[in-house]
């Protein structure tokens, strides 16, 4: 019996092996600051298919004069999930990598003129998913950026970034990063996105970043058909002390107008209700009162996007919040107070 799993096992990684000869590749060899996404994008490749043809995984480092294997651009690398791994590259590569070829990676690099509409359109998904992929708090999007416009991608995405983050020269100099090339005469200048600069703010407010739910934009605004009880007065929900123990020097401030809701599995054990506005900071904790005069604390995932489904809303709670509130109608107005 364990010589019929050795003799499989061997098969198997000569199989492998010889699906990763197939693909046509160069040899380069590694200089100080060079990363797997700064050889992806010279090389016209992908941070995945370096990986694979070379049998990297997430614990893999990247040695100064090491030698690796790049595949020929444009050309996908099976996904050799049995390969050995190799000890060499520095940056933290995903776990997993989707076994894609450059032009469905799951990776979108935001161009001028594009928008979160436009990308989720060309890429079939909704503007809400792609900003719960890419912890994107704003509507607004830089060119250069790092999207992942697939779940599976998250992970290579986030590596994407960090590799940005590192070809910063310094804080505020977003233009040039300094590489060494092998076989050239001295540093290169390469131009790196303004998203670099961004990354890395984003990078630093991730501690007081929303830990955003899985939600779905109800369209037809449908009242929950489950009733979830709470006090009337919002004291028993989750971020109601939060808001209680806000200090600041100027007052209130209320905005009125009418809501939609979405649909999120958030709030029905725990009380922790959100909600989508334009006016309160992201991440805030804003009090929110009914027609009826039931109140709840929500805390502010992002703004309401600009989108035909919530063409005339001022807000969108989650479906828990409105039964809370014991929202009854399809249309219904709500009053907010923030700080």
């Amino acid at each position: 019996m364990k010589r019929i799993i050795l003799l499989f096992f061997i098969s198997a990684m000569l199989s492998l092996q010889a699906m990763a000869q197939e693909v046509a590749y160069s040899n380069h060899t590694i200089a100080k600051g060079e990363t797997l996404s700064g050889l992806a994008k010279k090389y016209s490749t992908t941070v995945g298919d370096i990986m694979r043809l070379n049998g990297m995984h997430a614990d893999s480092k990247l040695m100064i004069g090491q030698k690796i294997k790049i595949p020929q651009a444009g050309k996908s690398v099976p996904n050799t999930t049995a390969a050995a791994p190799v000890k060499s590259v520095t940056e933290t590569a995903p776990k997993t990598v989707a076994n894609t070829s450059p032009a469905t990676a799951g990776i979108h690099i935001v161009k001028k003129g594009e928008t979160l509409y436009s990308i989720g359109k060309k890429y079939g998904v909704s503007i809400e998913k792609l900003k719960l992929w890419n912890n994107i708090q704003k509507d607004n999007i830089e060119v250069g950026e790092v999207l992942a416009v697939d779940a599976k991608a998250i992970a290579e995405a986030q590596v994407e970034r960090e590799a940005q983050q590192k070809q910063a020269v310094a804080p505020g100099n977003t233009e040039k990063a300094v590489v060494e090339d092998a076989g050239s005469a001295g540093p290169k200048a390469v131009v790196v996105p303004a998203a670099a600069e961004k990354a890395a703010t984003d990078k630093k407010t991730a501690t007081n970043a929303v830990a955003a739910p899985e939600i779905d934009i109800d369209t037809k605004n449908e009242v929950p058909g489950k009733q979830l009880s709470a006090a009337a007065d919002g004291s028993d929900n989750f971020f109601s002390k939060d808001f209680s123990t806000l200090k600041t020097a100027g007052e209130l401030k209320t905005i009125a107008g009418p809501s939609g809701i979405f649909k999120t599995a958030s709030g029905w054990d725990d009380k922790k209700f959100y909600i989508l506005m334009n006016d309160a900071p992201t991440g805030s904790v804003v009090k929110v009162k009914s027609a009826s005069g039931n109140i709840i604390y929500a805390k502010v995932l992002w703004p309401i996007d600009d989108i035909k489904a919530n063409e005339g809303l001022t807000f969108r709670i989650s479906d828990a919040a409105a039964s809370a509130l014991g929202i009854g109608d399809q249309k219904f107005g709500l009053i907010v107070q923030y700080h």
